[in-house]
């Protein structure tokens, strides 16, 4: 059970949600989402005395995964990652274990079905938790889809049922998250993504991982250490964002572990052979064409807004054409005064953004010297 040797107060109880509306002068305060951002922002509103509502549901990922109440970083982001990498370094550590005269069994492999078991159970927990301190606190909770008919309408719908709901809200709180970026000239099916390794109910086996942001660097990361052969292909350098000497240790380490690394080349083509393996050609970085199979592609070339379905059009919110983010000051209030967004990355802490709407003469403070994931 991983609630043994990873007790609950080691991480947070929530974590990055969908979409949040909220209304402080209102009868009716919505939030649609249900993450770190949307959760804190709908309990610290009900604090200061709103009436609010969230929005959540999971539209299952290509490779047909979903999941429950919590978002990325419940179910498939932070804390099944940190439990995965747990597990693998627990495997690194035997090395260690022999050197100091502990007797170490070989011969015994990974049981992943197990791991994710535990893990699940753990998350279902988590899940749990935060599905209680809704109630407990007031919070109306939809397990649907929304978007906006405009400024101050939001139409909810359960796809399992096609039943429909609408609401309103004076002001309005978008808290989406996003979802994995894909590559646009391989089939999504034949991939799997950050979405889906935590869910897997056999081991993924020979992995290619597509990408050198952290995510998939993790990924790669705790499948060599579970005695994955393990390739990651780069198409420029790691980590791009990062600082670049610290970046070339973490590829220099992964690669005296085990993990190889294919550079400066990006996937032409994957097909599904009959044995069910994926054979993935491309391009090496000398011009050459290179081709081989794998039992699963993980693709983690970055995330984008999971902003599509909301209509946004409808009210007039501008977005990033290109990252479909929604654009939003340094209170994280959008160019349409009373709708607010907290997507991808939070500006703004949840807590100051509702003392922000709710006390007059709030003073913002300044977040950028603060490091964070994106």
């Amino acid at each position: 059970m991983v609630s043994h040797f990873l007790p609950f107060h080691h991480f947070p109880s929530f974590s990055a949600f969908p979409f949040l509306f909220f209304d402080f002068h209102s009868n009716t305060n919505f939030l649609s989402g249900a993450g770190s951002g949307g959760v804190k922002a709908a309990t610290t509103a009900c604090k200061l005395g709103a009436k609010v509502a969230v929005a959540d549901y999971v539209v299952p990922s290509p490779a047909g995964t979903s999941w429950g109440l919590g978002g990325t970083c419940i179910n498939v982001g932070c804390i099944p990652k940190k439990l995965f990498h747990f597990a693998s370094q627990l495997g690194e550590s035997r090395d260690d274990m022999e050197g100091v005269g502990w007797g170490v069994d070989r011969k015994t492999p990974h049981d992943w079905p197990k791991m994710v078991e535990g893990v699940q159970k753990y998350i279902r927990q988590l899940r749990w938790n935060a599905k209680l301190v809704l109630a407990q606190i007031g919070v109306k909770y939809y397990n649907m889809l929304a978007k906006f008919v405009d400024s101050h309408t939001i139409e909810l719908l359960d796809p399992k049922k096609n039943k429909k709901e609408t609401v309103t809200a004076k002001n309005i709180l978008i808290a989406v998250g996003g979802r994995p970026t894909y590559l646009p000239n391989i089939p999504k099916e034949l991939t799997i993504s950050s979405d889906d390794i935590f869910y897997l109910k056999q081991n993924p086996g020979k992995t290619l991982v597509v990408g050198a942001s952290y995510i998939a660097l993790e990924c790669a990361g705790f499948l060599t250490g579970m005695g994955n052969d393990v390739t990651v292909m780069v198409r420029s350098v790691l980590l791009r964002s990062f600082d670049q000497a610290c970046a070339k240790k973490v590829g220099s380490y992964m690669e005296l572990r085990g993990t190889k690394f294919i550079h400066g080349s990006i996937p032409s083509n994957l097909e599904k052979l009959e044995n069910g393996r994926k054979k993935v050609s491309w391009t090496d970085k000398d011009g050459i064409e290179r081709s081989e199979e794998y039992d699963n592609v993980l693709v983690a070339i970055g995330r984008t807004a999971n902003t599509a379905y909301l209509n946004l059009e409808s009210t007039g919110v501008q977005i990033n054409p290109n990252n479909l983010k929604v654009i939003a000051n340094e209170a994280d209030q959008t160019n349409v005064p009373h709708i607010y967004a907290l997507v991808i990355v939070l500006i703004l802490d949840p807590n100051l953004l509702l003392l922000l709407l709710w006390l007059e003469n709030f003073f913002l403070k300044d977040f950028s010297p603060i490091p964070r994931s994106s």
